[in-house]
């Protein structure tokens, strides 16, 4: 791992752009039938978090800000994970999150999203997000942190997710100045899932360090046991939950460019996955990284593929 990003607005002192971990899940539709799952999820999260960390909330569909988390926070957000209201919500939505003013790009925090089935939509997803700081990929932690990631994906009957060190980015700024970031260090992920979740249907978004795989994935893919044939070492492939889990490394690898690095590895994933990807993701290309650039979210979508 290299030395972590943290930039500030000048202006403002807003975190605008820093790394870490992201964690994500997609979930089947409609979200009232996971809802006790992600409790579960939820709960196990929070208990691992230092004390107090999450300071700011956004709860309900109708939030347009953030609010200083308080007494009746938490409440709030578990009223949203009861099965009877959120099938009668139109949708289902909170996030929490650190971070010394509100809107900073976040170290710790969570987001769950889900709406009913819509057959105008029918590529939406549900998604239940985690973040950490990258202090988690500390030698001493890893693999605590990945036999946490093993007892989430047990209790979420997820359709697709991963976990990859990330680039959070809380500005259009931050969105542009990620571009190189990631274009030295490919390794990171980028992602603005609470809006690509809208079109992930049954997909993935890419071989990350961990990646996990759902079983109608593990079908298209020709089973379990020709995912583990496909990929060489020191790729493992583990039955988690109600799927798999494929881990690159032991270690997440950045990808120095200008070091030569060798992405033997996740090109192999990459190219195994390449049938069930989303790619031409609408929710990066409308971000400030792609600016609505086929060939730059192209390229960042196929950095594994195409070297």
């Amino acid at each position: 791992m290299q030395e972590k990003v943290w930039k500030i607005d000048k202006e403002t002192g807003l975190l605008k752009l820093r790394s870490g971990v992201v964690v994500a899940f997609f979930l089947p539709a409609p979200i009232d039938s996971v809802v006790t799952q992600i409790r579960s999820a939820l709960e196990d999260y929070l208990k691992r978090l230092p004390p107090d960390v999450l300071r700011w909330s956004s709860v309900g569909a109708g939030s347009e800000e953030w609010r200083a988390v308080n007494k009746n926070t938490f409440r709030r957000c578990f009223d949203q994970l009861d099965a009877e209201a959120a099938r009668k919500r139109s949708l289902t939505y909170f996030e929490l999150r650190d971070g010394e003013q509100a809107g900073d790009a976040p170290g710790y925090g969570v987001l769950v999203l889900g709406n009913r089935v819509d057959p105008d939509f029918p590529n939406e997803r549900g998604v239940v997000q985690f973040h950490y700081p990258s202090d988690v990929l500390e030698p001493d932690l890893l693999e605590s942190f990945v036999a946490d990631m093993v007892s989430m994906a047990e209790t979420l009957p997820f359709i697709s997710g991963y976990a990859s060190p990330a680039l959070f980015c809380a500005s259009p700024e931050a969105w542009r100045e990620a571009r190189a970031t990631v274009k030295r260090y490919p390794g990171y992920d980028l992602q603005d899932n609470s809006n690509g979740c809208s079109e992930i249907a049954d997909r993935v978004r890419g071989a990350r360090w961990l990646t996990f795989l759902g079983p109608e994935l593990v079908k298209e893919l020709g089973g379990p046991v020709k995912v583990r044939r496909s990929l060489p070492e020191p790729i493992t492939v583990t039955p988690v939950g109600h799927g798999l889990m494929v881990r690159t490394s032991i270690a997440p690898d950045l990808f120095d460019v200008s070091r030569n690095p060798d992405i033997s590895s996740m090109k192999a994933l990459a190219e195994l996955l390449e049938p069930v990807t989303l790619f031409d993701e609408g929710a990066i290309y409308c971000t400030e990284f792609a600016g609505q650039d086929d060939d730059l979210l192209r390229h960042w979508e196929r950095r594994f593929l195409d070297i």
